[in-house]
């Protein structure tokens, strides 16, 4: 498989007029540093991108919700530090087919959309180091069977720790 690794320096990577801005639709994997907002990402144009990378950037603003559009994404990693996201989960991140995510590190608030517990193949899920409340689904451990890795330390979580826990034998890490 062509995996496509592109690291933007020193340019707006989510301004989707500039001419190298990730575009082509046979983009597989696409890693970014840079140093930017959030803005609108060219998702309809990237239908075969699998996996998104961008970590350790300074992006503002919110996770966008065309990132979705990508019908064959399975890995989003916003995770390690110097991002700013705010607001909440989008609700869409439940609609697609993502097995990994990572959004940790971060100001992200409100609860875990109940959406996202229709994941099924969900594998990986980090969430860690935001201000994330509410409780956890009781069904967690249901819900995810093929969860490795759960990391939702450092939230606002309140309620019993889910008993379903116990039923993702796969799960290698809390």
């Amino acid at each position: 498989m062509l995996i496509i690794g592109l690291i933007y320096f020193l340019m707006d990577w989510w301004d989707p007029s500039h001419p190298t801005s990730g575009t082509s639709p046979f983009l597989e994997r696409q890693s970014c540093k840079t140093t930017a907002s959030m803005g609108k990402y060219p998702s309809n144009r990237l239908f075969r991108l699998r996996v998104l990378f961008l970590s350790n950037n300074s992006f503002q603003g919110t996770v966008p919700t065309n990132i979705t559009h990508c019908s064959e994404l399975r890995e989003l990693n916003v995770l390690v530090g110097d991002n700013n996201l705010e607001g909440s989960i989008p609700e869409e991140l439940g609609r697609t087919t993502i097995e990994r995510i990572q959004l940790g590190i971060d100001r992200l608030t409100s609860s875990i959309p109940s959406s996202l517990y229709n994941l099924s193949n969900m594998c990986d899920i980090e969430l860690g180091a935001n201000q994330l409340e509410g409780s956890l689904s009781l069904d967690i451990g249901i819900a995810f069977p093929h969860i490795r890795q759960l990391v939702l330390a450092e939230n606002r979580f309140t309620g019993p720790d889910p008993s379903s826990l116990s039923n993702a034998s796969m799960l290698e890490g809390l």
